[in-house]
């Protein structure tokens, strides 16, 4: 009952994670096939973009349905949103197959969390 109810406060952010999981680990072919390269030219933007988006609607999200501090709710996803993206990164070294390990992407990802943070902070008043 609790699984479903978060399940359904976070669908979306659980979504975009879903979605990032697919992007980050599969293998490089998989993409060309499906000719996302032409898309997503630079890599980093759009690691940035993915993880930003992702501290975003958990922000979003979680406001909607808790009565907790504004503050600490954007400060947990954001956190929260970066180590994501540090696992991920993690997995691409030891299991995904096809996959490496990029320190950039990484800094990318803590870049795009830290970026939906600051606009959070000021959409909200809080900086």
């Amino acid at each position: 009952m609790i699984i479903n109810q978060t399940v359904k406060q976070y669908k979306y952010t659980i979504l975009w994670a879903v979605l990032i999981l697919f992007a980050c680990g599969a293998s490089p072919g998989t993409l060309a096939e499906l000719k996302l390269e032409d898309l997503f030219g630079y890599d980093k933007p759009i690691h940035a973009f993915l993880f930003g988006m992702q501290t975003w609607l958990g922000i979003k999200e979680n406001l909607n349905n808790t009565s907790s501090k504004t503050k600490t709710i954007l400060l947990k996803w954001c956190l929260m949103s970066a180590v994501f993206g540090a696992l991920i990164e993690l997995m691409q070294k030891f299991i995904f197959i096809g996959r490496s390990y990029d320190y950039f992407d990484m800094l990318a990802n803590t870049l795009g969390c830290i970026i939906a943070y600051i606009i959070a902070l000021r959409k909200y008043k809080l900086l």
